[in-house]
């Protein structure tokens, strides 16, 4: 599972459709993920908003559930907490990545 110390890039995006937040591993924040099939930009424009330690990230996940997560420690936190399945989760270059929106 998730390490106890895990650190997390969080960004909140606010727009007329609502709120989406972006997390992402600490140590993903700026790389581009690619494969045959997708190529995600885990830019700092989308996701570097405040570091976040894993305590701070459960109590945002309890609430906010139109999440855009990138990331192995993150997406496992967000299964262990029966927020996602794993079955929904894709991976690109091997790196699990998982978008839930809530109408």
């Amino acid at each position: 599972m998730s390490k106890k110390n895990s650190e997390f890039y969080v960004k909140i995006h606010d727009n007329l459709k609502g709120r989406v937040v972006a997390i992402c591993d600490s140590d993903l924040l700026g790389k581009t993920l690619e494969d045959e099939n997708f190529r995600i930009d885990v830019s700092k424009n989308f996701y570097g908003g405040d570091l976040a330690d894993e305590p701070k990230v459960i109590q945002m996940l309890e609430k906010e559930r139109n999440l855009n997560l990138i990331g192995k420690n993150i997406v496992e936190l967000c299964i262990k907490l029966g927020i996602i399945s794993k079955e929904n989760v894709i991976f690109v270059n091997n790196i699990p990545h998982m978008q839930l929106i809530e109408p």
